[in-house]
């Protein structure tokens, strides 16, 4: 009987953790429309490599590979810079990021969006505004 009410005692501790644990929020309908293409579109392609490796498709992939570790090392880099709290480390990241742009040459419309962004903390410096990241 004891077994009974701890093994009920931990269902319900355990249905309490997962009501109170807190969620992701769901993604947009645009976002999750966009994601769904972008895998269609990536399978389709895989799929065709893989059923007939062309030299064509083989460079393609090649291709298509480097440019996406290329943005996944920028986002790294810029998502650093959005959660950093203190305004010079942020510019530190975001030059990083414009260096990172400029000697890969990749990405080169996202360099004035940088440029933006380190004008507006260099200002935010001058004021003597703290972050509003808390």
């Amino acid at each position: 009987m004891l077994q009974i009410v701890l093994i009920i005692i931990a269902i319900i501790i355990l249905f309490l953790y997962l009501k109170a644990k807190p969620r992701k929020p769901a993604l947009s309908g645009e976002i999750n429309t966009r994601i769904e293409s972008f895998r269609r579109e990536m399978t389709r392609f895989l799929k065709e490599v893989k059923e007939a490796a062309t030299q064509t498709k083989i460079r393609r992939l090649e291709i298509e590979t480097g440019k996406f570790k290329k943005a996944r090392q920028l986002d790294t880099i810029l998502e650093k810079a959005e959660q950093e709290k203190d305004p010079k480390r942020a510019i530190d990241y975001y030059l990083e990021a414009f260096s990172f742009i400029t000697r890969n040459n990749f990405e080169l419309e996202r360099k004035d969006e940088i440029k933006n962004k380190i004008k507006a903390l260099q200002a935010r410096i001058e004021l003597g505004i703290p972050s509003d990241k808390s």
